[in-house]
């Protein structure tokens, strides 16, 4: 699996709040998935935010089920692994669990010194 960040293109339907991709990758059109495309890749490593707490995760599995979005996540300083999930509707805008990848912040702090 190569372990560099790349963008997946993200499906043509903007309203598509759920896609799966050929390469170990889910679109997932959510406020709190904090990537570049939208799009995770099973098996890379994030930043998780919930709350106080903020930790480097690896993604371990992604599932749709009823209308939620589920995660499997292992903590990678302490080996936990969790379950988070979320209601796939767009009119939430509130967060309790926000993922981030490490192009997504690179972009930020670029765009936030630049103005």
């Amino acid at each position: 699996m190569n372990e560099l960040s790349q963008p997946t293109k993200p499906p043509a339907d903007k309203d598509l709040l759920l896609s799966y991709q050929p390469d170990y990758s889910v679109y997932i059109n959510l406020p709190c998935v904090l990537t570049l495309s939208k799009t995770l890749r099973i098996g890379m490593p994030y930043m998780y935010h919930e709350g106080l707490k903020t930790f480097p995760i690896r993604l371990l599995h992604i599932w749709d089920s009823d209308g939620f979005v589920y995660l499997r996540i292992q903590n990678l300083s302490t080996g936990k692994v969790y379950e988070i999930s979320r209601l796939m509707e767009t009119d939430i805008e509130y967060c309790l669990w926000e993922i981030a990848s490490l192009d997504f912040i690179l972009d930020l702090a670029t765009k936030s010194r630049s103005d």
